[in-house]
């Protein structure tokens, strides 16, 4: 769903900005190649899942999901990824507070639903890391979206191409992590 979602939005700019619609065809196919030979695990997935996409019920304080329409076959932690990265910490103290919080998140979703029960996989640390090998594909989907959007017709070019400009630059943090991501990743997978 991800891939077919990402070149639904790519034929947007096809014809707006061939510059854009270049950059983004050349990222999406390195990122597609890149996550297919990790070979993570899929479930059905939401999508979309943050926390704007998140409502509280009134007095009952259910939570609730809305904005369905990315739902579908995904990569399973990516909306892991996608939930975590709107959290940005600012202190050390924020970020250890974070990291636990996040692995907590984790850990229950590892016991509660796991993708592929019993399996070694399921262990929070391996989910925790596909996450964050995720995340750059999370800013690339985003940018992407926030430039497609940027060319409906009455929208506010600006604010959405600052929108996406942003994310763009947050893909290029988040590759440089990546890599060592993707060092502990193999390292998993050998043991």
């Amino acid at each position: 769903m991800l891939w077919s979602c990402c070149n639904a939005l790519l034929e947007q700019l096809n014809g707006n900005n061939e510059k854009l619609y270049q950059t983004y065809s050349t990222q999406l196919r390195h990122q597609k190649l890149v996550l297919e030979a990790l070979h993570l695990p899929l479930v059905l997935g939401h999508g979309d899942f943050k926390p704007s996409n998140v409502i509280i019920l009134g007095d009952s304080g259910e939570a609730r999901l809305i904005d369905w329409e990315t739902c579908g076959c995904h990569y399973r932690a990516y909306d892991l990824a996608k939930f975590f990265r709107a959290v940005e910490p600012h202190t050390n103290e924020e970020h250890q507070l974070l990291s636990r919080n996040r692995f907590t998140f984790i850990k229950n979703y590892c016991d509660n639903v796991g993708a592929t029960r019993g399996a070694s996989t399921d262990d929070p640390t391996w989910v925790s890391l596909e996450s964050k090998l995720l995340l750059p594909m999370t800013w690339l989907e985003a940018a992407l979206f926030f430039h497609c959007k940027s060319y409906d017709e009455g929208s506010e070019v600006d604010l959405y191409t600052n929108y996406a400009e942003q994310r763009l630059r947050s893909y290029g943090k988040s590759l440089k992590q990546w890599e060592v991501d993707l060092k502990e990743y193999q390292s998993l997978s050998c043991k």
